[in-house]
């Protein structure tokens, strides 16, 4: 995939995080309750295919040599999930 150029949503995130790096605001995270009885391997069958469809999340943003912000997939860290 190589690198991607931001959407403007993304470089609004970015920008808005280069004024002040630590705000919260774009870091999001949801807890979901799930009732009833769980089968872990299964449910991790279902993230990873979930990450897997998301190439976003192989995706990191790096500032390019022109000072342009852009999603690097080369240099990404791999994604990991725990059940």
């Amino acid at each position: 995939m190589g690198r991607l150029r931001l959407t403007p949503a993304q470089l609004g995130v970015w920008a808005a995080e280069q004024v002040t790096p630590d705000a919260d605001a774009f870091r999001i995270s949801q807890l979901v309750w799930l009732d009833g009885e769980v089968d872990p391997s299964l449910l991790a069958r279902a993230v990873a295919l979930a990450v897997s469809e998301a190439d976003v999340l192989e995706c990191r943003p790096v500032v390019g040599d022109d000072g342009v912000p852009m999603l690097d997939a080369v240099s990404a860290p791999s994604v990991e999930s725990t059940v």
